[in-house]
């Protein structure tokens, strides 16, 4: 995970990282798409076999929550002292 690496994170890095996630929303939502046809057609073994999704949708959000606490660590606002 980024936000526990001990070293910087590039932005190279986290733009590789950032389309890892969208990869994997994007393969969420074709498992998802696969999973609603497969409920319609009333194949209810099959609409589980799917929820592969979900676990597309996790590995995103790790990732991207990573990203989101090693870009918090350089951020700064107007009230921060030195700013």
């Amino acid at each position: 995970m980024l936000w526990n690496q001990r070293r910087p994170v590039s932005e190279t890095e986290q733009a590789t990282q950032t389309l890892k996630a969208a990869h994997d929303l994007e393969r969420a939502a074709a498992h998802l798409r696969v999973a609603a046809a497969h409920l319609q057609a009333a194949e209810v073994p099959r609409y589980a076999a799917q929820l592969a999704g979900r676990g597309h949708l996790l590995r995103a959000h790790t990732v991207l929550d990573g990203l989101a606490v090693a870009r918090a660590a350089h951020s700064h606002l107007l009230t921060d002292e030195g700013y």
